[in-house]
């Protein structure tokens, strides 16, 4: 991209962030705009049932997330905000994880969710936007310190698995955390205090390499994002969440729910309408009937 490009991306993503602070690639900056990504811009699945392609590249997520207002999954939103704070002058890899999937109380096969590690003088911190109900705030790379994100507290604990390769695990305290990747219903672990979230590894990735994982998503049949309709955004006062054709609001205090509203949304123009009323996502149709609960 020009420079002139490169100073237009900044300036429109940070105004779809709502930011409007001085653009430093420190930690402030980081904190600041991890938290107003996940509020700003949404998990969602919308290509998925809207049968649309997309490009994965700087151009094409700018044309979507910022000038159209929508949101994606973990490859649109990490590879997007990668740019961004590439752009600022932040240092990060990519890398990869797998999923831990609470009702088969096992991991993903395959490390299909992507995040980003970010370098700052000798520490290490990791970023994610793209995991749904994730944290709000990135988290310091250190074993088994917790750290408090502001929406639940986790920790990183190394794991080594049978061929020796060395993983981190992400924990998470709050049972509030809901593991969208791999159920159609949310579900959470209510049999200890620490829940799995994903295990991540330190080697790099390009964005190629998680084009396989990226078409899957998309086109497979058997993927959860091809079940019915997710979308969902962190809340100051908890979080939003439509899951096919339900609305819940979740109202958190001091890290745990304090109240849940689950209203059902009657039909697809209802759920058009509240995709643009509370999510500022205007869609004119969908190709084929949503599915429901």
């Amino acid at each position: 991209m020009s420079q002139l490009l490169k100073q237009t991306f900044i300036k429109d993503y940070l105004k779809r962030l709502q930011y409007s602070g001085p653009v430093l690639p420190n930690l402030e900056t980081l904190n600041t705009l991890h938290r107003l990504h996940i509020l700003n811009i949404p998990f969602e699945n919308l290509n998925n049932l809207l049968q649309e392609e997309y490009l994965c590249t700087k151009e094409g997520l700018y044309e979507k997330i910022v000038l159209e207002h929508r949101g994606g999954l973990c490859h649109e939103l990490n590879t997007s905000f990668a740019f961004l704070l590439k752009d600022i002058g932040f240092s990060l890899i990519r890398v990869e994880a797998k999923v831990y999937c609470n009702y088969m109380k096992s991991w993903a096969p395959l490390p299909t969710h992507q995040l980003l590690i970010v370098y700052l003088g000798e520490e290490i911190w990791i970023v994610d936007v793209g995991f749904g109900e994730g944290f709000a705030v990135p988290l310091r790379f250190v074993e088994d310190e917790i750290q408090d994100a502001e929406n639940a507290n986790y920790r990183i604990k190394k794991d080594l698995d049978e061929a020796g390769q060395k993983w981190f695990i992400i924990e998470s305290s709050s049972r509030n955390v809901v593991a969208l990747h791999l159920s159609n219903e949310a579900e959470k672990s209510e049999d200890c205090e620490w829940q799995y979230i994903y295990k991540f590894n330190l080697t790099p990735r390009s964005i190629q390499h998680f084009s396989n994982a990226r078409n899957m998503t998309l086109k497979s049949p058997s993927s959860t994002f091809n079940q019915g309709l997710v979308c969902t955004l962190l809340r100051p006062w908890g979080r939003i969440t439509i899951s096919r054709y339900k609305l819940i609001k979740k109202y958190v205090k001091n890290k745990e729910i304090s109240r849940k509203e689950v209203k059902m949304l009657e039909n697809q123009e209802e759920v058009m309408s509240v995709l643009e009323s509370e999510f500022g996502i205007k869609i004119q149709h969908f190709e084929t009937p949503l599915k429901l609960a």
